[in-house]
C-alpha cells in the first residue's frame, strides 16, 4: 500500500517534468494524503501529453461522484483487469505519479514505526491510472497510484510496494493505444530496489502535518 508521498523539489524531479515540458520550480508538498491533490501526468487519446492537478482517490466517470466508500487510493495490480472501476482506466488512462519520497508504516512489536522511502540517484514516478469525473460543467481529474506485493528486500519493511517506472517505460506506460494488458511486463519489470529508508518522526501520522519528514535514524539503504 502506499497511503502518503511527498513531492519535493529534487534534480530527479525535475528532470521528469523537464522530460515532458513542464519544467520550472513549485511548491514543495509534504504527507500528501488520500483526497488531497497532487500533479499527475497523463495522455488522452484525444491530447496532448499534459500535467494536472488531480485527486488522490479514483473517481470512476461514471460514477455518482467523490466518495470514500471504497478505497480508491490505490489500485492492487491483481485487481486492475477485474475491477469494473479499474479496468477502463488501466485500458486508455494511464498516468506518471511524480514523487521525491513515500511514507509506510513498519510493524514492530507493539507500534507502527514510519518509514520515509526514497530512491537513490534517480527519478521516483508510480504507475497510476486516472479518470475525469464531470460536474454541470467542470471536470474532477482523480488517479490512484498502482501497487503490488513487494521484492524480498523490502518485505521486511512492508508487504506491498508501489510501482515505480524505470525511465525507458514512461512513454510506453503513457500510451493511450497500448491497452492495459501489453503493459504488464512494464509492471514486472518495475523499479524494487535501490532505496534509502530512513525511520521518521511519529507526528508524520498526522496528515494535517505538511512539513519535511524529521529523520530519526537511518534504516537501511539495498
Amino acid at each position: 500500500m502506499c497511503g502518503r508521498f511527498n513531492l519535493e523539489y529534487t534534480a530527479e524531479v525535475d528532470k521528469v517534468l523537464q522530460r515532458f515540458g513542464f519544467g520550472g520550480e513549485f511548491r514543495p508538498a509534504y504527507n500528501i494524503a488520500p483526497t488531497e491533490f497532487a500533479p499527475i501526468i497523463t495522455h488522452d487519446r484525444d491530447g496532448p501529453v499534459e500535467l494536472l492537478p488531480a485527486r488522490w482517490w479514483l473517481t470512476p466517470s461514471w460514477s455518482e461522484g467523490p466518495s470514500t466508500k471504497f478505497a480508491m487510493f490505490n489500485a492492487r495490480v491483481e485487481s486492475l483487469n477485474q475491477s469494473r472501476a479499474f479496468k477502463g482506466p488501466f485500458d486508455h488512462k494511464r498516468c506518471l505519479v511524480p514523487a521525491s519520497s513515500f511514507i509506510e508504516w513498519q510493524k514492530n512489536s507493539n507500534k507502527k514505526q514510519p518509514l520515509e522511502i526514497a530512491l537513490v540517484n534517480q527519478p521516483m514516478v508510480f504507475a497510476g491510472i486516472w479518470d475525469c469525473w464531470m460536474h454541470d460543467g467542470s471536470p474532477l481529474y482523480s488517479f490512484s497510484i498502482i501497487t503490488q506485493p513487494a521484492s524480498s528486500e523490502f518485505t521486511p519493511y512492508h508487504s506491498r510496494l508501489p510501482v515505480m517506472l524505470a525511465e525507458q517505460d514512461y512513454d510506453d506506460w503513457l500510451d493511450p493505444h497500448r491497452l492495459g494488458r501489453d503493459t504488464m511486463t512494464i509492471i514486472d519489470n518495475s523499479i524494487k530496489r535501490g532505496f534509502r529508508i530512513e525511520a521518521i518522526d511519529e507526528s508524520i501520522g498526522n496528515a494535517r502535518i505538511k512539513e519535511k519528514p524529521k529523520p530519526v535514524v537511518q534504516t537501511s539503504l539495498f
